[in-house]
């Protein structure tokens, strides 16, 4: 007998994946968006008038996986909670333990290397 029969069952999975994958989407889309947008005008940037326009859409970049996915993971979890969606709840959880993951093992080593070696190659 599966598993998947029940409709309670069903309902907590997607839930759950709605749970996990909303924030990492929302917050590497923002990024993606972000970046895509910066090399489709990359020679209109490179005048110096548009600085400050520049400087905006490389804040938004970093935002998006830095600050938007924990906040928006946090935000879900407390919402679930407050609504009573367990799945949602469990995968907003584990989507805030995935960015910390994420922090420990590919930001924080690339800024230690950024900073470590520096052009002095």
């Amino acid at each position: 007998m599966s598993i998947f029969n029940d409709e309670i069952v069903k309902r907590n999975f997607l839930h759950y994946w709605f749970g996990l994958g909303a924030p990492i989407i929302v917050g590497f889309g923002i990024t993606l968006f972000s970046f895509i947008f910066l090399m489709s005008f990359e020679e209109f940037f490179l005048n110096e008038d548009y600085f400050i326009i520049l400087n905006i859409i490389v804040i938004f970049a970093n935002l998006g996986h830095l600050v938007i996915w924990p906040l928006f993971a946090w935000w879900l979890k407390s919402y679930a909670n407050t609504i009573e969606k367990e799945g949602v709840e469990n995968g907003a959880g584990v989507s805030i333990k995935l960015y910390l993951v994420w922090i420990v093992f590919i930001v924080l080593p690339s800024i230690w290397f950024a900073i470590n070696f520096n052009g002095i190659v």
